[in-house]
């Protein structure tokens, strides 16, 4: 060969050529390709180009020749061998043109994984800073590891499972380019078209691709003929490679993917450098994700589009954008499960998606742990059944567990619920028709008459809920809880709070934020949920990676390609995924976005997008949407969205005779648009309520006011031919249809009778079923209908019965003004005196419960006067105690069965009535003048005796036992208490089963029966009242049976606990009648746990103890002053701090003022007896100290006489103080201490044989007997402790290490204390040897 320049290993051009030699990945093993390179171009310069193209295409063909390749492990191959060992095998018969065999699509599912691994690998080392060269990127050094089960076998057949792992092995010489990161994506264009065609590109084609924007500069030195571009290539769509028409139509001759063709196509385009397409890939980033879309969901982004006749995308239905949010959903659950968390709150604007994401993930979660799962979804502005919606999902609780149940299973549930829901099965079946599957029998006959529906309902429903979630777990969807009733609010808050510390009931509740207000019902109730462990999630709108995950899988193109075009929706929509959906198919529709074909994918107009004003408002979008429609359809989702976002078929049949059009047959066209969906044969709905919105918006308001009277008119005629007789939710869409028309456009005024007559019925219904805000709204509805001058004259009955129904609805709403307001018309407009006594009633109660006590009073007298009663007399009154005296002749005289069988009165609504105003001035009375309280008792009575028996009897007698039981007669008393109870049943009267059992047990029953038998005779009382909806009844024997616990030693940590939680639940209902008398307990216990300064967080909310110690002082309420002087005693006593004892003598008091006696004021009575012989001894002149203590002392003495078990052992301790105060007679001292130790002990007073313990301590330490006191300590602090008076036991042994320092208790004292434990008789024996 000549010595020539170009034979020079260091001539410019052989340099060049080894540059380019790199580039091809042919290293220092290129020289002869080099020389033979530079000796053609010597020789003619012209032949250069075919020169290096035939020495490119020799050399690449000796790269793929058996004999060149590099050494390898065993169970690895090369790409090229992979390719050529699994590449399918077509027989004789050749592939038909473009299409894609089965075994060509195996092939390509494992060749996508190769693809994948080997991308992977690149960008591995990419992102370790130690690229790989692209001279080693090529089918002979990147080598493929096979599984183990696919390496043996030479016939394998191609799939997913043969790639196990990609390496890639350099040569010496390969060494990463400078900026190379192109060149890298150039040859893994190369490797992929070489794995999808079998083929691989030579020659200068191979050249042209690898020497790439980085070796531009060396080929234009080179003078070959490559025009430059001027300038980058754009469009739309993925740029046009050169090599097209070659290559590309080989992939599509095999029927390879036009993605993985494009995605081939777009690696290759990198070697253009600056000049490549607008598609080209930018990293091997972008390649993963492409790869890894096309391997994970091949429909989506690796199968061919394929065209219909009228091409249009589909949407997924999936959550875009909320991968945490979904991650937080599904770790509330798992919390739910292990007991942590009730449920979710998830608020969002419209569009959001919450709906959707919630009820999806809840459905598969409940799945997932055999769950039942039940949902409802309330209806904005529609009126119907109140407890239809939450009683539909009970009704397919009752129906699921009926399904599912075994037998035992089924006994088991159908026995705990009919001694659960009692006399009031029926109440709740009439709501939930299914509950009879669950039930042996049904046949109950009418329920009695609820105080309270709704309360009844909510008692009801729990009861079945806790019977049911101890079988099954159970999950509640809630949705759109901002649109449902109030009773429907009331009862789900209900059962929230009864199920919080379970982990059988999970609740997913979702509500609408932009459509709420701070202050309005929604948002109060909402604030109440605050106290319950469920986890509240806020949606936002997604971001613009949602939008383009959205955006890519709706195209079938990859993100990067759509991504531009997702900044630009997002931009526009502010990422709410409805805006989104329906921008896109607005954009579909108006051709924005549109198909392309050869090959078919979508594409669009960026530029026209970009320019293009859309609304920030979904609905204007929606709106033009809906035009675009054909009239008819425009009128059929008109009339859809007047009557509501959930519709039944029913309704629409009739709306249709009265506009003469089939809007059943235009429905089904809506739906084909996507607008609506059918829920179930029966009913259709909005597929968002913002559609629904967009549709009633496209009317003027007149119209839609026309539009409702119209529809509501046309449901009413239906009502004529008594189609309607049991149709409650015809019935109702029918009223707010009317309604939302409203009296201006009805113009008839027999219609507009006809409309208040309704609007009547319709209350009285939601009376019925427990709403009493819209009871009242359609009552006031119905009064708008009526003129006021024209319908109190000519429709005076209606008028009076809307008026009444509205003023005593709105009193149980303790809406004050309304009832003010309402009232004064029917008091001016009433013709007489009985027509005003309901209303006037309603007005006694509205004032008590604002607590305006003396103008309750004086309207309450006013109407006793009307009614020819007297008014109520003092019990300083010299004729009351001559009257009472005469009364207990009587009743003495009769006996129970002549009671018992008395007749009803033939007078009951004004017995009714009158019973009513005196039961009602009896509780007024309770807090502000007690000395009234017999009189009023009296002559319940008295109208009972004289009339006959009516459903307030029962309360009659019970008043008159207190009033009896107050002036010592305990034995007529307890006899007028029972027969109490037993009227109950005796005249159905049961409703007021509750009242009687509080009333009797804490006032009467004390006298002859364990204090402890009373706690249990309230739970009941407590349980009966929920059950009747009695909730005032009901509340009152729960804070009676805390009371009760109290006083007889029950555990101080439970009544801590439940009388917290009942203050809590008081407080969040605003029910202040009872609430300082829990808050008082809940103190008080709290102070005996953890000291008098103790707080703990959740009682944070509550009243203060020092708060009542004012109140106590100056409010108007005396009944609670002598309560908290009750607690401060016993505080005083206990702690001994007696800075905050009251001033005035508990006892004086109560006799002064002649209260009604309970348990509570014994307790405070005993504690200043305790403190009055204390202060005797400490004061040099304790006279009136000793002299309160002995009245103490007369006071239980007397007691004791009616029942030894709940007071002899207060008597002999406050005996034993006395002695111990005047000392003298210590013998008898110590024996009065011992049995007041011992009655305590066998009559279950744990707390009080503490204190006789303790005081018996003090005694026996004073008279120098140190081993008798320190036993007495000792059994003092162990009572103490079992009590649950941490505190006061700590209070103690610091007292015993003042006395005794740390000395230690021996074992006389262990058997002094059991000595003084047994019978009297079996202790005297014992007793001296210890002194």
């Amino acid at each position: 060969m000549m010595n020539s320049p170009l034979n020079n290993n260091n001539s410019p051009l052989n340099e060049e050529m080894t540059r380019l030699g790199l580039g091809l990945g042919l290293g220092s093993g290129s020289s002869s390709l080099n020389n033979a390179v530079a000796a053609n171009v010597a020789a003619n310069p012209l032949v250069a180009r075919n020169t290096i193209d035939g020495a490119l295409g020799t050399f690449l063909d000796n790269l793929t020749s058996d004999h060149h390749q590099y050494p390898i492990v065993p169970g690895e191959i090369t790409v090229r061998q992979w390719i050529e060992r699994f590449w399918p095998r077509f027989g004789d018969a050749a592939p038909t043109p473009g299409h894609l065999t089965s075994e060509m699509s195996s092939y390509i599912k494992s060749a996508i994984l190769l693809a994948l691994k080997l991308t992977e690998h690149l960008l591995g080392a990419e992102n370790q800073t130690n690229p790989i060269p692209a001279a080693s990127i090529t089918s002979e050094k990147v080598l493929v590891r096979l599984k183990e089960s696919s390496g043996g076998s030479q016939n394998l057949k191609c799939g997913v499972e043969t790639v196990d792992s990609v390496m890639i092995k350099s040569s010496p010489g390969d060494k990463p380019e400078p900026g190379g990161g192109m060149s890298r994506l150039s040859a893994l264009g190369m490797i992929l078209y070489e794995v999808f065609s079998q083929d691989t590109i030579s020659g200068q084609d191979a050249l042209d691709v690898m020497t790439g924007s980085s070796n531009s500069v060396s080929v234009r030195r080179l003078s070959l003929d490559h025009d430059q571009p001027s300038k980058r290539r754009s469009s739309s769509q993925p740029g046009n490679f050169d090599f097209n028409g070659k290559y590309m139509s080989k992939l599509e001759f095999l029927g390879i993917p036009h993605s993985l063709s494009y995605l081939v196509k777009n690696l290759l385009d990198c070697s253009q450098g600056e000049f490549r397409g607008d598609f080209a890939y930018r990293s091997l980033s972008d390649v993963c994700t492409d790869l890894q879309l096309m391997f994970d969901d091949p429909s989506c982004f690796l199968d061919n589009l394929q065209v219909g006749s009228q091409p249009s995308f589909e949407i997924r239905t999936k959550f875009y954008g909320r991968k945490d949010d979904i991650s937080r959903i599904e770790n509330t659950y798992q919390q739910h499960i292990s007991g942590g968390c009730g449920g979710i709150i998830v608020s969002g604007g419209a569009g959001v998606g919450k709906s959707s994401l919630v009820l999806e993930l809840t459905k598969k979660l409940a799945s997932q742990t055999n769950c039942y799962f039940v949902e409802a979804k309330f209806d904005k502005g529609h009126d119907a059944n109140p407890l239809s919606t939450i009683g539909a999902v009970f009704n397919k609780l009752c129906d699921l567990f009926a399904q599912d149940a075994n037998r035992s299973e089924f006994d088991a549930v159908a026995g705990a619920l009919e001694a659960l829901l009692g006399n009031q099965v029926s109440l709740i079946a009439s709501a939930l028709p299914s509950l009879t599957k669950l039930m042996h029998n049904c046949s109950n006959g009418v329920s009695n008459e609820c105080i309270d529906p709704a309360a009844s309902m909510q008692f009801l429903l729990k009861k079945l809920l806790d019977t049911l979630s101890q079988h099954r777990r159970i999950t509640f969807f809630l949705d759109d809880l901002q649109w449902a009733d109030p009773a429907s609010l009331l009862l789900i808050a209900s059962i929230i709070s009864n199920t919080k510390e379970s982990n059988r009931v999970y609740f997913a509740c979702c509500y609408r934020d932009d459509d709420v207000q701070e202050g309005d019902p929604f948002t109060v109730w909402l604030s109440s949920l605050s106290m319950f462990p469920l986890e509240i999630i806020k949606l936002q709108n997604i971001g613009a990676g949602g939008v383009n995950e959205l955006l890519s899988e709706t195209l079938h193109l990859s993100p990067r390609i759509t991504r531009p075009l997702a900044s630009i929706l997002h931009h526009k929509t502010g990422g709410n995924p409805l805006f989104v959906r329906q921008l896109m198919g607005s954009l579909r529709d108006q051709n924005y976005i549109f198909l392309k074909f050869s090959p078919p994918r979508w594409a669009w107009d960026f530029d026209k997008i970009v320019k293009l004003e859309i609304s920030d408002d979904v609905v204007a979008l929606l709106i033009k949407q809906l035009q675009r429609l054909h009239s008819d359809l425009q009128l059929a989702l008109k009339v859809a969205s007047c009557l509501g976002s959930c519709v039944e078929y029913s309704t629409f049949d009739i709306i249709s005779e009265d506009l003469g059009v089939n809007l059943r047959s235009l429905l089904h066209q809506v739906v084909q648009n996507g607008f609506m969906v059918h829920v179930d044969e029966t009913k259709i709905r909005f597929a968002h309520d913002k559609i629904q919105q967009a549709a009633y918006e496209m009317m003027p308001a007149q119209l839609k006011l026309k539009n409702h009277m119209r529809f509501g008119l046309a449901i009413c005629s239906r009502a004529f031919n008594g189609s309607m007789e049991n149709d409650d939710d015809l019935f109702f869409v029918a009223v707010n249809q009317i309604n939302r028309g409203g009296p201006e456009v009805l113009a008839d005024p027999e219609q507009k009778v006809m409309v208040a007559a309704l609007n009547l019925k319709a209350g009285t219904r939601f009376i019925g079923l427990s709403d009493f805000s819209t009871a009242l709204r359609l009552f006031q509805h119905g009064i708008s209908f009526m003129d006021d001058n024209h319908c109190w004259t000519n429709q005076y009955s209606l008028s009076l019965d809307l008026h009444d129904a509205a003023v005593k609805t709105a009193c149980s709403l303790n809406d004050s003004e309304t009832v003010r307001r309402l009232s004064e018309k029917v008091l001016v407009r009433a013709k007489c005196f009985d027509d005003k006594m309901a209303c006037l009633y309603a007005v006694v109660k509205s004032l008590r419960i604002s607590c305006k006590y003396n103008d309750s009073r004086n309207v309450a007298y006013m109407m006793l006067q009307q009614l020819g009663e007297q008014l109520p007399r003092s019990s300083d009154d010299v004729g009351l105690a001559a009257n009472i005296q005469e009364m207990k002749i009587i009743l003495q005289s009769m006996s129970d069965e002549s009671i018992l069988n008395m007749q009803e009165t033939n007078q009951k609504k004004r017995d009714i009535i009158v019973l009513n105003l005196y039961h009602d001035l009896n509780f007024l009375f309770q807090m502000t003048d007690t000395k009234r309280i017999p009189d009023v008792s009296l002559r319940m009575v008295q109208v009972t005796l004289a009339n006959g028996l009516c459903c307030m009897s029962p309360l009659a007698f019970a008043q008159f036992a207190i009033v009896l039981v107050t002036n010592g007669d305990a034995t007529l008393g307890y006899r007028l208490g029972t027969l109490g109870l037993r009227l109950l049943d005796k005249i159905n009267a049961q409703r007021y089963t509750s009242a009687v059992i509080a009333l009797v047990g804490t006032l009467v029953s004390w006298v002859a029966e364990p204090v402890q038998c009373i706690a249990e005779s309230h739970t009941l009382g407590c349980q009966i009242g929920q059950r009747n909806g009695d909730i005032v009844s009901g509340n009152l024997n729960y804070l009676f049976y805390i009371q009760i616990s109290f006083m007889s030693g029950q555990s101080l940590t439970m009544i801590r606990d439940k009388s917290r939680k009942f203050a809590l639940e008081l407080l969040q209902r605003e029910q202040k009648f009872m609430l300082m008398g829990a808050v008082c307990f809940h103190h008080q216990a709290a102070a005996l746990i953890g000291g008098m300064e103790f707080e703990d967080e959740e009682s944070s909310k509550l009243p203060t103890w020092d708060e009542y110690t004012t109140l106590a002082t100056t409010g108007p309420n005396k009944d609670f002053s002598l309560v908290f002087s009750s607690h401060q005693y016993m505080r005083s006593f206990l702690f001994k701090q007696y800075g905050n004892m009251p001033k005035d003598g508990l006892l004086d008091r109560i006799l002064e003022r002649n209260v009604p006696l309970r348990p509570i004021f014994f307790f405070g009575v005993f504690f200043e007896g305790l403190l009055s012989f204390h202060f005797a001894r400490q004061k040099n002149d304790g006279h009136e100290y000793q002299r309160k203590g002995e009245a103490a002392i007369e006071f239980f003495g007397n007691w004791s006489k009616c029942s030894k078990w709940n007071f002899e052992n207060k008597r002999q301790l406050l005996e034993a103080e006395k002695m111990h105060s005047s000392g003298y007679n210590h013998e008898l001292a110590e024996s009065l201490y011992e049995d007041a130790i011992r009655s305590s002990h066998e009559h279950k007073f744990i707390h009080e044989e503490a204190v006789a313990s303790e005081l018996a301590g003090m005694f026996f330490y004073g008279r120098g007997l140190q081993s008798k006191s320190l036993a007495f300590f000792r059994h003092a602090i162990k009572c103490y402790n079992e009590w649950g008076g941490l505190a006061v036991a700590r209070r103690v042994e610091n007292d015993i290490q003042g006395k005794f320092g740390f000395e230690q208790l021996g074992t006389t004292v262990d058997c002094l204390m059991e000595s003084v434990l047994t019978t009297k008789d079996d202790s005297l024996k014992k007793r001296h040897k210890f002194n």
